[in-house]
C-alpha cells in the first residue's frame, strides 16, 4: 500500500511511517484524507480480509475526518461504509465548558461499569491533565459513593475528603487523591520522554513535537 504513489500518509505519520496501530481487538488505520489514499488503503485491508479470512464489519466501524471538505466527506464515507465517528474527547486549552470538553469521562464514572471495572477509567490521567473543575466533579462522585453508596451528589462529606484520602497510618481511607495521582502519572510520560526509545507514542512525540531523533539515555 505505502509503495503505491496515490496513498498519501497522514501528516502526523508520514516521518515514521505509521500506517495502522493494532490492539488487542481494535485497530487503528490512517491516511492522509483525500480519496485516493482512502481508497488505496481499503483495497489493501479488503486483500488483507480475502487473504487471512477476517471480514471487517461496517457496522463497527468508524471514520475520523480532520481538515477535510465536506464532498471529501461524502465521497469517502460512500466508499468505506462507515459512519463518521466523533472522538471521546477534545483536548483544548481554549475550551471553558469543561463538561463539554471531559463529559465522556464523567458520564462513564457516574454509570455502572458494563464489562470493565472502574479502574480501567483512571487511564485518562495517564495522558491528559485534568482541569481542577474536573477533578472537583470526580471528587464529588467518590464523596457521595464512600457515604451514599450512590454516584449522584446529594449531600456534604460528614469528613474532609483530604482526610479521608489520607493513608490508614494517619487514620485516613488511603483514597486515590486526584491532585496528586495526576500529576504522578503526567511525571511517568515524561520518564518515558527520556528513556523509552524502544515506544513508538516516545518515538513519535519527539519526531512532531520536540524535533529530534531520539536514541535513549
Amino acid at each position: 500500500m505505502q509503495k503505491n504513489p496515490k496513498f498519501k500518509h497522514h501528516p502526523k505519520c508520514q516521518k515514521l511511517g505509521i500506517t495502522h496501530l493494532s490492539f488487542a481487538d481494535d485497530v487503528l488505520m490512517f491516511c492522509r484524507g483525500d480519496f485516493d489514499s482512502v481508497e488505496t488503503m481499503m483495497k489493501g485491508l479488503n486483500t488483507f480480509a480475502d487473504t487471512i479470512g477476517l471480514i471487517v464489519n461496517p457496522r463497527k466501524c468508524k471514520v475520523f475526518f480532520g481538515g477535510v471538505d465536506e464532498d471529501t466527506k461524502r465521497r469517502i464515507s460512500a466508499l468505506t461504509s462507515y459512519d463518521e465517528g466523533m472522538l471521546p474527547f477534545r483536548q483544548n486549552s481554549t475550551c471553558h465548558n469543561y463538561y463539554h470538553c471531559y463529559g465522556t469521562i464523567l458520564d462513564a464514572l457516574s454509570s455502572p461499569p458494563q464489562g470493565c471495572h472502574k479502574e480501567d477509567r483512571w487511564h485518562w490521567m495517564h495522558c491528559l491533565p485534568l482541569p481542577k473543575a474536573v477533578i472537583k466533579k470526580i471528587d464529588g462522585i467518590c464523596r457521595s459513593f464512600v457515604w451514599t453508596g450512590k454516584a449522584i451528589v446529594s449531600k456534604k462529606s460528614p469528613i474532609a475528603w483530604e482526610s479521608v484520602c489520607k493513608p490508614k497510618n494517619m487514620r485516613g481511607m488511603n483514597i486515590f487523591n486526584l491532585y496528586l495521582g495526576n500529576d504522578i502519572t503526567l511525571l511517568k510520560c515524561l520518564w518515558n520522554l527520556s528513556l523509552k526509545a524502544d515506544n513508538l507514542w516516545v518515538k513519535w512525540v519527539h519526531a512532531h513535537y520536540l524535533k529530534e531523533e531520539f536514541n535513549g539515555v
